[in-house]
């Protein structure tokens, strides 16, 4: 062989060895590269997702709040009419079966039957 052919075959035997390098050297940095990319993607779903359940929480809560105060004021006017002095003596009246009366009168003080012991 000759000079030319014996560096064109080491020559051509280089690229044959050091292509398939390159062309797997790129593979292995476009899957890294994917790899992150996906972490990041997935890494970022996550933070959106609990930050929408977080808020859809959050919003049930306060509707809560509402429904809950809307029940205590409804209470203390519950409680404010049964503590009135109308509603008291209503209660009063149909506990203990009185009538009301609707003529008063008076003893005078000077003739008081009253019994004294002796």
């Amino acid at each position: 062989m000759t000079k030319l052919t014996c560096l064109t075959n080491k020559k051509l035997q280089h690229r044959k060895q050091t292509q398939p390098f390159k062309i797997r050297n790129y593979f292995v940095t476009n899957g890294v590269l994917l790899v992150v990319l996906l972490g990041m993607s997935f890494s970022y779903m996550r933070l959106v997702n609990s930050g929408t359940a977080s808020t859809f929480h959050l919003n049930s809560l306060l509707k809560e709040v509402a429904v809950l105060q809307a029940q205590q004021q409804n209470l203390q006017l519950d409680t404010a009419e049964a503590l009135s002095l109308q509603r008291l003596s209503l209660v009063a009246r149909e506990q203990s079966q009185l009538i009301p009366t609707t003529k008063v009168e008076y003893l005078p003080a000077t003739n008081a039957a009253v019994a004294l012991l002796q």
